[in-house]
């Protein structure tokens, strides 16, 4: 597996600073900016903003999950009912990697 185009985690959520288009800041730890999450009514912006700043992390789990995953598939013959679970997880890696 190659390493990913994007940003090493960790990323964090900065608190929105006044401005005329307030935003949540997501950024890494050294201050490189990942994206901005517009605050707007009826907007869940904040939560948004979590989500999209633990993306790295969530995306490590996922790998190593599916590498657990593909182990007790290939060592056992009860595990190979969640091949389905295995392939559905490796393909939205492959999409939060940009692979697919």
């Amino acid at each position: 597996m190659s390493a990913p185009a994007f940003a090493p985690g960790p990323w964090v959520v900065r608190s929105p600073k006044p401005a005329r288009y307030p935003a949540y800041r997501i950024e890494t730890k050294g201050g490189d900016p990942i994206a901005d999450v517009p605050i707007r009514a009826n907007n869940p912006a904040s939560a948004n903003a979590d989500l999209l700043a633990a993306a790295p992390e969530l995306l490590d789990q996922c790998e190593r999950a599916a590498t657990i995953l593909h182990n007790i598939i290939e060592a056992d013959q009860i595990g190979r009912g969640y091949a389905t679970n295995l392939a559905d997880l490796q393909a939205v890696i492959a999409k939060a990697r940009g692979e697919a």
